[in-house]
């Protein structure tokens, strides 16, 4: 079973560890494929994302798969996640709190598909990719390479999966 099920039919459907959960319709864990070498992460589901159970599909979703068209990227070939799986109310950006309650989750999706591009690039606030720094900082105490795109600057790190 792919791990996108797996976790989705599992525990963390039924995870209330941030007040998040009260009001969610669906746990929006990630899509794509797993074996990807390219990966977005944006802050959290929206919407049509609480609506369907995957990210990316509203408004944003729309715009980023022209992207994708024009730099003839298929979108089934990456790997999409958000850093919080459940939707904050009226899309607000994510409190500290639900970003450390979902953190492992998302290290657990870069871990497992061991992309070799992160694009956080989909992430609003510095706030936030902050957040994700310290999950590439963490990363690093691995064994392999990983190439990190802030503010479209590519940084490689070292030593990130084993």
């Amino acid at each position: 079973m792919p791990f996108n099920e797996e976790y989705s039919s599992g525990g963390l459907n039924k995870c209330t560890k941030c007040n998040l959960c009260k009001d969610r319709n669906n746990v929006v864990f990630g899509t794509g494929n797993e074996d990807a070498d390219l990966m977005f992460i944006g802050e959290g589901p929206g919407a049509d994302e609480d609506k369907e159970g995957i990210p990316f599909v509203g408004k944003a979703g729309k715009l980023m798969n022209q992207a994708f068209i024009g730099l003839g990227i298929n979108r089934e070939n990456v790997y999409i996640a958000n850093i919080v799986k459940c939707r904050p109310p009226q899309n607000r950006v994510p409190l500290k709190e639900e970003v450390e309650n979902c953190l492992n989750y998302l290290r657990t999706q870069v871990l497992l598909i061991k992309p070799k591009i992160i694009n956080p690039n989909t992430i609003k606030t510095q706030k936030i990719k902050n957040f994700l720094n310290f999950l590439s900082i963490k990363l690093s105490i691995l064994n392999s390479n990983i190439f990190i795109n802030f503010n479209n600057n590519l940084y490689k790190k070292t030593n990130c999966y084993e």
